[in-house]
């Protein structure tokens, strides 16, 4: 071949070639992909399991979560069984012992229930960990509300189909209950924006064709059951959005709503003075004929009539 022919095919000195070209795109491609996955694992329900540390002097019980934003890092096999998250904005749930807050160390521990106190505080790794509880026995005996989300734990939770076949939502894992199913199908404590007011409830996405069944049994009784229910701002956002069917039983008293394709968290509330005085079991029923992003959540509690424990129950 002649030379200068030769010469005229050759690429230009220090220029790239298209296989080099096409190499480097190769790698910038598999670079992204890396870091999306990363970014994936990080936001992921199974989180990184980063291991937190634990005062001894915790010991066990009941967990309560102050972490906007870092929930994704508490996933940890070191973390109780039992725990809820709750808002920095909110006082913190009076429950019939005491229990433990952990959050994150640049943050205020929220408002404590009327007659409670701190009993121990420390902070390791970042974080602080405060034990709570009422300070007296007899304060601990008074409490004039029975917080349902605060007693998922022990409720009963499963779809149930037209033939009466029931599939068990038994996976009780990070402070909710798992269905097996769908990522988005499970039952437990939330936040959602609702009219553009950001709200803390219980997650119970339905599921068409069946009823999600949530049961709570043997629950001290009161004058009344009343809570809210409705549709998340990015559910209604759909136009066509089915409606969701919300039904509350207590005994022989029933009484059904509709959560309508609009914005709102609408008040509802039972009467339970026809209902006896000693413990009660109460059911709520969730249902959609179309359950494409009908992300439905709602609350409960019991105002009280007495003071009696669940220890005190017969």
């Amino acid at each position: 071949m002649d030379r200068g022919i030769e010469k005229e095919m050759q690429p230009p000195a220090g220029a790239p070639t298209k296989g080099m070209i096409w190499w480097l795109l190769a790698l910038a491609f598999l670079v992204g992909t890396a870091a999306v996955s990363l970014i994936e694992l990080v936001l992921a329900d199974v989180g990184i399991q980063e291991e937190i540390p634990i005062p001894a002097e915790m010991g066990e019980g009941h967990l309560v979560i102050v972490a906007p934003g870092q929930e994704h890092l508490l996933l940890a096999k070191s973390l109780p069984e039992s725990f809820s998250f709750h808002p920095s904005w909110e006082r913190l749930p009076a429950r019939e012992e005491g229990y433990q807050v952990l959050l994150p160390r640049h943050l205020s521990i929220p408002r404590l229930p009327e007659g409670w106190s701190e009993r121990f505080r420390q902070e390791l790794a970042g974080w602080q960990w405060v034990a709570v509880g009422p300070t007296s026995p007899v304060q601990r005996r008074d409490a004039d509300e029975v917080d349902l989300a605060q007693e998922l734990g022990r409720a009963r939770v499963f779809f149930r189909g037209p033939d009466g076949q029931q599939i068990p939502c038994d996976r009780w894992r990070f402070g909710r209950w798992g269905c097996g199913l769908e990522e988005w199908l499970w039952v437990g404590p939330t936040q959602l924006d609702m009219r553009g007011v950001n709200r803390s409830c219980i997650w119970a996405h339905p599921r068409a064709g069946y009823e999600l069944v949530i049961q709570f049994s043997r629950v001290p009784s009161g004058s009344r059951l009343s809570g809210r229910y409705g549709l998340s701002d990015s559910a209604v956002a759909v136009a066509d959005g089915a409606d969701v069917g919300f039904e509350v039983r207590v005994g022989q008293v029933e009484r059904q709503f509709v959560a309508e394709n609009r914005q709102g968290f609408f008040p509802y509330q039972v009467p339970l003075d026809g209902v006896g005085e000693g413990p009660i079991d109460i059911e709520f029923v969730v249902t959609a004929e179309n359950d494409g992003r009908r992300h439905f959540c709602f609350s409960g509690a019991i105002q009280r009539r007495n003071t009696g424990s669940f220890e005190d129950l017969p």
